[in-house]
């Protein structure tokens, strides 16, 4: 089983291997033993990694593999799914550092929603399955809540990183109940099938 051979794959062992190691590393922060990154705020910056981390990760590895169902089409693998994943783990990692390096952090970070959004719109949109166009366009708000934090990490903007957690997590649970709107029920019917119910 090549790890790249479907989107799950990688996206879903880098959101579990996310959190073993985020939360061990958030309880340190906050115990004071290890020092906390130098960008925001330290609870922004915690809605930042679940947000814009661990959701995109589980986000990603699901749309990655049901999209190539949905539309009939190849599924992305290979060294596509690998640069895809690359982005995100590369996002991660520059968070640490973004203190340091705050516009090079915030390019590397902002660069994953927008690869994925294009990686999985075209096949969408040729499919002309209108009930699946606002996926593309739902990562894509999220980036854009993304670049809201960005922004007053940056000195750019003030205020706009509260909105953007707010739109975060408003956005993500609008893809978990679109998202669960489909699946449950047609889990439910095979279940129910395989019952003879």
């Amino acid at each position: 089983m090549e790890l790249f051979g479907r989107g799950f794959r990688p996206f879903f062992l880098l959101a579990s291997a996310h959190a073993v190691v985020f939360v061990p590393i958030w309880l340190c922060v906050v115990l004071g033993w290890i020092a906390p990154p130098k960008w925001l705020w330290l609870t922004v910056w915690h809605a930042h990694e679940m947000i814009f981390g661990f959701c995109a990760a589980a986000i990603a590895g699901f749309l990655l593999t049901a999209v190539p169902n949905w539309t009939g089409t190849t599924a992305i693998a290979g060294r596509r799914l690998a640069v895809l994943a690359g982005l995100w783990l590369a996002g991660r990692v520059m968070m640490a550092f973004a203190g340091h390096v705050p516009w090079f952090a915030a390019a590397v970070d902002l660069s994953f929603l927008p690869m994925f959004a294009l990686a999985i719109g075209p096949a969408i949109y040729r499919a002309g399955v209108r009930h699946n166009f606002g996926f593309p366009v739902g990562i894509l708000a999220l980036a854009a809540a993304n670049a809201l934090m960005h922004a007053e990490a940056l000195g750019v903007s003030t205020g706009t990183a509260a909105i953007g957690v707010r739109a975060g997590v408003d956005l993500v649970a609008l893809l978990v109940v679109v998202i669960g709107g489909r699946v449950t029920p047609a889990f439910t019917n095979n279940a129910l099938r395989r019952s003879g119910i």
